[in-house]
């Protein structure tokens, strides 16, 4: 397996920052703009979000439920081809909790990036949630 010095994993830091300014700004458009126009959410609910505005829908749902930033750790870098990688780390979600005081949600991720003219997007997005002590 590839480890997060590859050159493609330098690509997906640059998004990965990206995404954490998005967040803490809330822009769910600048957001959207970082997944492919049919890209694909599998959240730990079991549902499929597939396209643009059903991303939209996920991040402006997310925002009115207190989220307030990101942060990604990658742990492996696959490589799947010149223009498709295959990223897999844990995620820290940092949410509004009760009366104010920040909680943390933790999950494991993969994400499939497909680059294109514009650069890295994300194609595929799915995570598991961990559980809040371990």
């Amino acid at each position: 397996m590839s480890r997060p010095d590859t050159a493609a994993s330098l690509d997906l830091s640059a998004l990965h920052a990206r995404l954490v300014e998005a967040v803490e700004r809330q822009d769910v458009e600048a957001i959207v703009s970082m997944y492919t126009a049919d890209g694909l959410m599998l959240p730990p609910d079991g549902s499929v979000l597939r396209g643009s505005e059903a991303i939209r829908d996920f991040w402006k749902a997310a925002f009115a439920a207190g989220m307030r930033g990101t942060e990604l750790r990658t742990s492996d870098v696959l490589p799947g081809g010149e223009d498709l990688v295959v990223e897999v780390g844990e995620a820290s979600a940092f949410l509004a909790g009760d009366g104010g005081a920040p909680a943390e949600a933790r999950n494991n991720y993969v994400i499939v990036h497909r680059r294109d003219a514009v650069g890295w997007l994300m194609e595929v997005d799915i995570w598991a949630d961990l559980p809040a002590d371990g």
